[in-house]
């Protein structure tokens, strides 16, 4: 089954995946300023220079600032985590079948709204446009009743592909053709024309057309052929009767007939 491919779910992984690695690579350089002290130093530093000396308000605001760091270490690192595991999925789900973008819809719906809280508007904006523009125009060759039709008989077809996917052959219709065909076997034995072997053969054949098919021809050859082993048999009876044939010459045509459409 065709891909399609979503340029705006590979334009979003790609800045989730740098975005994720600007956010570790800050937490880092935080991370070693606080443990070799020198940004705790370096904001001791400006705040004395704001107070003028170390009192209690002073480092009460040291102890903030610290705070506000760590907190801002603890959150760029679980959006960068989150970020690269956002950014896999959108480089996933960027080359999806109809049938997946209709299946994965409500997935890709949640990461383009993750997209927004830890991406902002940019990352957001190019989710969204992957989903309405793209994505949404799959789902609804599927949901929409595009992608695959139904005919009278039961089978399904895949427009795009032209298969038949799949055949009701207890479909009323299918039923019909070979109630039609068995009567007309079963007159040709009542009549003779047949022995009951050869119609239990014929009869054999015709029912294996209640197993499920891929495809079927538009003209069943079926058909074609009991018609005109019927029709020949019987002009080969009347043949006979009027005495235009004898019996050996009968026997020897209609067992041709009869091999003919086995």
């Amino acid at each position: 089954m065709e891909r399609t491919k979503n340029k705006f779910y590979v334009a979003t992984s790609v800045l989730e995946f740098v975005f994720a690695s600007i956010c570790v690579l800050y937490s880092l350089i935080l991370i070693i300023g606080m443990a070799t002290g020198t940004l705790s130093e370096t904001i001791k530093t400006d705040l004395l220079a704001e107070y003028g000396s170390a009192t209690p308000e002073m480092l009460e605001a040291l102890q903030m600032v610290n705070s506000m760091i760590i907190t801002m270490i603890v959150f760029m690192v679980g959006s960068s985590a989150v970020m690269y595991v956002s950014g896999v999925y959108f480089l996933k789900y960027s080359n999806l079948t109809d049938q997946e973008a209709d299946e994965k819809w409500g997935k890709c719906l949640g990461w383009t709204i993750t997209a927004y809280f830890f991406g902002g508007l940019l990352l957001g904006g190019l989710a969204t446009a992957g989903l309405c523009a793209v994505q949404a125009k799959q789902r609804e060759r599927v949901v929409g009743g595009t992608a695959n039709w139904t005919t009278s008989t039961g089978k399904t077809v895949n427009m795009s592909t032209g298969v038949v996917e799949q055949e009701d052959v207890l479909a009323p219709e299918n039923l019909e053709k070979i109630r039609v065909r068995l009567e007309k076997l079963k007159a040709l034995k009542d009549t003779g024309a047949i022995s009951e072997e050869e119609f239990e053969s014929l009869r054999a054949k015709t029912m294996a057309g209640l197993t499920p098919k891929k495809e079927e021809p538009k003209v069943n050859p079926e058909d074609e052929k009991l018609a005109r082993m019927t029709e020949r048999l019987n002009k080969l009876t009347a043949l006979k009767e009027s005495g235009a044939i004898s019996e050996e010459e009968y026997a020897s045509l209609r067992e041709k007939v009869i091999n003919e459409t086995k």
